[in-house]
């Protein structure tokens, strides 16, 4: 019996769209080694969306007005879909009558069990699958670097820029020694730039939009950096008080006061702070793509057997 082959789609100017290339190459990666048929596409690319073998197309439900009529003019009746829910917490904006109504959608795919819970309250109509959003990180490994009262180096992400300035700003007001601090713009879209300031730095600082996944910030936990974040639902189950310093305000003083009650720790080598950090590789090591197939393995299984 032929087994359909799972292929990931992605458009030209989508949002996270690294993020979901890393989590989908990722997958390719794996499922080819367990003997799957799996690659990654552009839905642009007529040859490959027409080459593909009795196929299975994953992509973001929120792209689906521009996907799916080009998959359906160019695959034929033999394909079927399965749209990854990537932000979760837009479900009710989503087209659920479409969802209801489209034959060919084998399953909805939900990033992350506590979101899958949420989403069976919906009217969706389909099939639930669980998968877990991870990748192979871009750098990994023990910090060498102490603890021991110098301050930290901080690298951000751009997401609510108005606010990540203010508390850079209110930080640097507050304590003499917090105006020297080194401030580094990180781009996750950027790789190689990604890859080679990442480990420069000893924070990450990120106060992201709402999303079910978290890459950048798994991929700082595993190049050894402590957490200053809001995760924005992507580390839902998995964020806690013993992996890094989660941000659950939206008011910028807060944010800002709990960044420098963090620094005043640096500067006084808590070496509680060591153990967060090592805590937070541990936790990054065991929601890495290799560590978390097997379960995503069920899913993509099921689909290549229909």
């Amino acid at each position: 019996m032929s087994r359909r082959e799972i292929v990931f789609v992605l458009t030209e100017d989508e949002e996270w769209k690294e993020e979901k290339r890393r989590f989908y190459q990722s997958q390719v990666d794996l499922l080819t080694e367990a003997g799957l048929q799996a690659r990654l596409i552009q839905v642009r690319d007529k040859a490959a969306v027409e080459d593909a073998c009795l196929p299975v197309f994953v992509f973001d439900l929120g792209t689906h007005a521009t996907i799916v009529p080009l998959l359906e003019e160019r695959a034929g009746d033999a394909c079927l879909l399965a749209p990854l829910l990537w932000n979760p917490y837009v479900f009710w904006e989503m087209p659920q009558r479409w969802i209801r109504a489209q034959h060919k959608v084998a399953a909805l795919l939900v990033p992350g069990a506590a979101h899958e819970q949420n989403i069976r309250h919906y009217p969706h109509g389909q099939k639930l699958g669980t998968l877990n959003v991870a990748a192979h990180y871009a750098i990994e490994g023990k910090r060498d670097r102490q603890i021991d009262g110098r301050l930290p180096r901080i690298g951000y992400l751009s997401h609510r820029s108005a606010t990540v300035k203010f508390v850079q700003g209110y930080v640097s007001r507050t304590d003499a020694d917090f105006a020297g601090i080194d401030w580094v713009e990180l781009n996750f879209s950027d790789p190689s730039g990604w890859q080679e300031n990442l480990p420069t730095c000893d924070i990450l600082l990120t106060l992201r939009p709402l999303s079910g996944s978290a890459l950048p910030l798994l991929d700082a936990m595993a190049a050894g950096l402590l957490p200053f974040a809001d995760h924005g639902g992507g580390l839902t189950g998995i964020a806690s008080a013993e992996n890094g310093v989660w941000v659950d305000s939206v008011t910028p003083e807060k944010i800002a006061l709990q960044l420098i009650e963090l620094l005043r720790r640096y500067r006084n080598a808590d070496p509680a702070l060591l153990l967060m950090r090592d805590q937070a590789l541990s936790t990054a090591a065991q929601a890495s793509a290799r560590a978390t197939f097997a379960a995503n393995y069920r899913a993509w299984n099921a689909l290549a057997s229909l």
